[in-house]
């Protein structure tokens, strides 16, 4: 009966690149060492102390021992178990490894070596695994080591760890023995290997003999480059190259024809055999294994807006799945993924890992008006196949209103005692987006034209919600939709609302960027009692103003001005340009400046510096258009 020390368990999982498990209990510590490429996946290793082991057949006892878990599990690599305790040598006595066969119940052979303070036992296989003390009869009532059929081979075996122990080694005698080994057992095994249990054996136990041995007995420096020792790892290679080839043949039919994720692994770790012992030539060069293998990582399904918000973050998600041959249906699968774009940023850093089911989502931020690239590399998050990898490119356009417009606005006005007329009047467009908000200010560009303030939410090309909220020269409120077009960032407004002068229907604006219309300043004005006209006539930018009063009873011209408007501007100065007789009373220096009065519809205020008797003046509309007047 074997009791364990559950309380000193460990367990961590370790695939192809090998890893390293370790505890202690009673004083005595435990490391066992997986090499790289002893795995073919991640596998959950457990080790558990074992305090006693009933009935083993060795005279001398146990020196210590682990359980090793799952049981039956072998390697293409030994591991070592290295067993931190002193085990002098005692009279009679034989140190040797151990290892537990048929659930427990029949000891074998192992390869062990005393060092100071240390034990190492060479572990090829899993189940129970230890050091013990026999006299030479128990030792031939063991089994021998599992992955040396050959009697003969076993016995070249233990007298070349015999030959190890002796101070000074006798290498020639060690090569000897590693010889009759070799030819004796571990070259006849790889030849009789026709299967991947059985290939993995003979790889294991090559392993055993030209690496792992020699190195836990530390006479690898002294065999390794003899020409005897040499020849047969050439041999052993070109045995090797056609069995391996046949293994990755075999797992890539095998994984098309089933779907099966584990062929295609053992594919992948039979390359990785062969380029450990450097035959990974031609058709086992990686990237030709790769390039033929039976599955490849794809591209599932993506979503992405275009375009999108400027300095706003977007989801990016792409669906990753494995395609095995012609099989319409790919398999979700994990992946880890390395992004970089020219023209945008990301909320999380480089690489990062999918969910469990292959979708990688990431939020991407983009600045301004532009065209942006984003770069997704795509490997499994699989043991022994991460470099199964995939590229997908996202080419995207970030956009930004920001900017002044300008364009027509036209609607159709019912009025409250029902008449009905059209308006078709130029408008100017002042936006501020942040993220994806929009806001702004609008105005119609006539004198005293309406105004207001604009908001709306950007989603792609929509501005939804899109609202004209009016403040002057009355409250209204005009809501509806847009679209920008991205190559021109021109937007089109659908619109319907009302305001104090009516119900607007069929509300349509085009809009475009970089550009502001001129205020319309066309018109005429007068002062309450009619004694003084203006009159506005507009060419382009180009304003000329007249200024007429009562004379004797009569309106008689008196002075022009002429000046020009900005553009998107409230306001205009114009110079004297003339004094008309007979009225002379301006000076040579006289200055109009025409600005709107927004208490009074269509209402203006003009004032006149330097105008001699008229300076201060203001002037304002009256209701209706005043007659009279000169022509500007």
């Amino acid at each position: 009966m074997t009791i364990l020390n559950t309380a000193a368990a460990t367990s961590a999982t370790v695939g192809p690149a090998g890893g390293v498990l370790t505890t202690s209990a009673a004083g005595v510590s435990y490391r066992l060492e997986i090499p790289a490429n002893a795995l073919q996946a991640n596998t959950l290793i457990r080790m558990t102390p074992i305090a006693s082991i009933g009935n083993l057949p060795l005279t001398g006892g146990m020196v210590a021992a682990v359980d090793l878990q799952p049981s039956g599990l072998a390697f293409a690599r030994n591991a070592t178990l290295r067993i931190g305790v002193t085990a002098p040598p005692r009279a009679g006595l034989v140190l040797t490894g151990f290892s537990m066969t048929d659930n427990g119940t029949k000891a074998a052979r192992e390869v062990a070596v005393a060092r100071v303070n240390e034990v190492a036992v060479l572990v090829g296989h899993f189940t129970a695994a230890g050091a013990a003390f026999g006299t030479s009869a128990d030792l031939q009532s063991l089994s021998p080591l599992p992955i040396i059929p050959s009697i003969d081979a076993e016995l070249a075996a233990q007298a070349f760890y015999s030959l190890a122990a002796v101070t000074p080694p006798d290498v020639p005698a060690m090569v000897r023995r590693l010889v009759e080994w070799f030819d004796l057992g571990v070259l006849p095994q790889l030849n009789d290997a026709n299967t991947d249990a059985a290939l993995l054996t003979a790889v294991s136990s090559f392993d055993m003999w030209s690496d792992t041995g020699p190195f836990v007995t530390g006479v690898f420096a002294l065999v390794s480059n003899d020409p005897a020792i040499r020849d047969r790892q050439t041999q052993w290679r070109a045995a090797a190259l056609p069995k391996l080839q046949r293994a990755i043949e075999g797992n890539n039919q095998l994984c098309s024809a089933q779907q099966s994720l584990t062929a295609m692994q053992n594919v992948l770790f039979w390359q990785s055999v062969a380029q450990l012992y450097g035959i990974a030539n031609g058709a086992l060069q990686r990237a030709t294994v790769l390039a033929q293998l039976c599955a490849s990582l794809v591209v599932s399904s993506s979503n992405f807006p275009d375009p999108v918000q400027s300095d706003f973050p977007n989801d990016l998600d792409v669906a990753f799945a494995l395609k095995f041959g012609s099989s319409p249906t790919p398999r979700p699968m994990p992946v880890r993924v390395r992004f970089t774009s020219s023209g945008a940023t990301f909320a999380k850093s480089s690489p990062s890992n999918s969910d469990a089911q292959g979708i990688f989502s990431v939020a991407v931020t983009a600045q301004g008006n532009s065209v942006f690239m984003v770069n997704l590399v795509a490997c499994l998050a699989l043991a022994g196949a991460e470099d199964v990898c995939a590229s997908y490119d996202v080419n995207g356009n970030s956009l930004d209103v920001t900017g002044s417009y300008a364009g027509q606005f036209s609607s159709r006005i019912q009025t409250p005692s029902g008449t009905s007329f059209p308006v078709n009047v130029p408008l100017n467009v002042r936006l501020t987006q942040n993220q994806n908000g929009v806001s702004g200010t609008y105005e119609v560009m006539q004198f005293n034209g309406v105004r207001g303030s604009v908001s709306a939410t950007l989603a792609g090309r929509q501005l939804l919600n899109f609202s004209l909220n009016q403040f002057s020269p009355c409250l209204g409120l005009l809501s509806g939709a847009a679209t920008v077009t991205l190559a021109t960032r021109t937007i089109a407004s659908t619109y319907a609302g009302s305001d104090c002068s009516g119900t607007h229907s069929n509300g349509v604006s085009n809009l475009i960027p970089g550009s502001v219309s001129l205020k319309d300043f066309n018109g005429a004005w007068s002062i309450a009692n009619g004694s003084q006209v203006w009159r506005v006539r507009q060419s382009g930018s180009t304003v000329f103003l007249s200024f007429a009063a009562v004379v004797n009873g009569t309106l008689r011209c008196a002075a022009r001005f002429r000046g020009t408007v900005t553009p998107g501007t409230d306001v205009f100065t114009a110079t004297l340009t003339d004094n008309v007789a007979p009225i002379d009373e301006f000076s040579i220096n006289a200055r109009a400046t025409w600005q709107p009065d927004l208490t009074k519809q269509r209402g203006a205020r003009i004032n006149i510096t330097s105008g001699g008797m008229f300076t201060g003046l203001n002037a304002y509309e009256l209701i209706g258009n005043p007659p009279g007047g000169c022509d500007p």
